[in-house]
């Protein structure tokens, strides 16, 4: 039955009492005529509707009438004329909701487009029924579709635009062919459609074995049957990814525990891993995707906007791996799945994962898309360890000369060993030795000297080169070269003094204490 505040017919009427009672269902009309001389028989779902008589002696009749139904508990009030306020004091002190009729309303008029509502809402209800059943079940699509199928004796498909999945219920050959292999703009150009949105997202269309030309409107009973299939699809998609969203969170802890060196003992791992059957029994290696933006920025609104396509392109590739997303990266856990050849085929596919992103990159967003490796661990306890190398990688691909779409520690030669040590308290008195001195003046001056020294230093000491790069005039790199020298107490012609800041810009840019 339709709630009174959902009621067309009554939205233009004043509402002189009962206000918070307007959540009442009602589902049939009865008239004032027929309370006053006792044939009318009033229930909570009754809605009394009638004129309001003038004179007063039938006035007092009316009114105890009146207030009696409204002590018993009727649904709500609809009159014309002039309301006592005895009335509306008795309809506000019981929850009733009362409306006042415009006088150029005539009642007919209000009792047909009443009668009219609730025929509607019962034949909605109806035709719902079915769909409640399947939604109670399993909430599966292609039931739904079936069910509203023998409602409107059509052929019905549903494109899912979030699974990328196809669902039909129809006997129709043609019409099975012509939604599986045309293109969605094709589709929904040559037949009748719906779109269902869920949340304000498009999330599919449903589709009819129906020509949009076709001068074969579609009657009232197909489209309530429509609408409550709409409906059907729309809960069992919320359904779908409720549970989907709580699958995710447990998955998102899980795995933020493992690389974070939460979990400590081997019972609570594999008893979770159950959970959400990954059985990593071959072993793990710990995967950093970083999407940065070739402006310079942090990418985290390019990374929100990839990272379907970053999620799809690795489960394509490992179908068993589970993830995590951080603020611009996302973690994946890969268990191989051959353990004698595992290091191999890890390798090469996680090279080829990564050749696409930055193909996908490329034609979709200006940034680019770099992929770390931890070492590969056979004890699932080991897995921050994995996940540490990762990020250190990560540091290496940045100060690279040379950027590469995936590093793994593994081969990282000389720079894994300096990221080893840049992790040391020496690493980091060594580098104050160097550094202090200049740092400070940056964070007094809001300046930009240690990014100097770095491009100075990368093209060997070079102003005019250091200049080009960094697209500042070639006085100004003069100028802060000489402001370096002196908070440095450097001299560039000196080796080992240049060997120095080298070596103490790479420990510091691997080092975690610069953060």
């Amino acid at each position: 039955m339709p709630v009174i505040r959902t009621l067309q017919t009554l939205s233009s009427f004043s509402l002189l009492a009962g206000n918070s009672a307007l959540d009442k269902e009602v589902g049939r009309v009865v008239l004032l005529d027929d309370v006053i001389v006792g044939g009318g028989v009033c229930s909570s779902d009754s809605l009394v509707v009638g004129v309001w008589p003038s004179e007063s002696r039938f006035s007092g009749l009316c009114l105890s009438s009146v207030l009696a139904i409204i002590q018993n508990g009727v649904g709500g009030i609809v009159f014309q004329g002039e309301i006592p306020s005895e009335l509306e004091e008795a309809a506000n002190n019981f929850s009733t909701p009362l409306f006042s009729i415009p006088q150029n309303h005539t009642l007919l008029n209000v009792l047909f487009a009443l009668e009219t509502e609730f025929r509607k809402a019962k034949t909605l209800h109806s035709s719902f029924s079915p769909f409640a059943d399947i939604l109670l079940n399993d909430g599966d699509f292609e039931r739904i579709l079936w069910a509203l199928r023998e409602q409107i004796h059509c052929g019905v498909a549903y494109k899912d635009l979030i699974h990328k999945q196809l669902f039909v219920a129809s006997f129709s050959e043609e019409f099975k062919e012509h939604v599986k292999i045309y293109p969605l703009k094709e589709i929904i150009r040559l037949h009748q459609h719906m779109e269902v949105r869920v949340g304000g997202v498009l999330s599919g269309y449903l589709v009819l074995n129906r020509s949009s030309r076709s001068d074969r409107k579609i009657s009232f009973l197909e489209m309530s049957a429509l609408e409550n299939a709409v409906i059907a699809v729309k809960l069992s998609i919320e359904k779908q990814l409720s549970a989907q969203r709580v699958e995710r969170n447990y998955i998102d802890e899980f795995v933020r525990d493992l690389i974070y060196n939460k979990i400590q003992r081997k019972e609570e791992l594999e008893s979770r891993a159950r959970t959400f059957s990954w059985n990593p029994v071959n072993g793990v290696v710990v995967v950093v995707v970083e999407v940065e933006a070739l402006d310079g920025a942090a990418g985290e609104r390019e990374f929100q906007v990839f990272f379907s396509t970053i999620r799809s392109k690795f489960q394509a590739f490992f179908p068993k791996s589970i993830y995590t997303m951080l603020t611009k990266s996302v973690v994946f856990l890969i268990s191989p799945p051959d353990p004698d050849n595992e290091e191999k085929t890890l390798q090469t596919n996680i090279v080829k994962v990564a050749e696409h992103l930055n193909e996908e990159a490329a034609k979709e967003l200006r940034c680019e898309i770099t992929v770390a490796v931890g070492g590969y661990k056979t004890d699932p306890l080991s897995i921050h360890e994995s996940y540490r190398e990762a990020v250190r990688a990560l540091r290496v691909a940045r100060l690279a000369t040379f950027p590469q779409e995936v590093v793994f520690w593994e081969n990282l030669g000389g720079m894994k060993l300096l990221s080893m040590v840049s992790q040391s308290q020496e690493a980091e008195t060594f580098c104050q030795s160097i550094l202090r001195d200049l740092i400070e003046y940056d964070k007094s001056t809001n300046g930009e000297l240690l990014q100097t020294l770095r491009v100075l230093n990368k093209n060997n000491w070079n102003v005019k080169h250091a200049s080009e790069v960094m697209k500042f005039h070639y006085n100004t790199i003069k100028y802060r070269n000489k402001k370096i020298c002196e908070l440095l107490n450097f001299n560039p012609d000196n080796s080992d003094q240049r060997f120095d800041i080298a070596l103490a810009l790479k420990l510091y840019d691997l080092g975690s204490f610069n953060e």
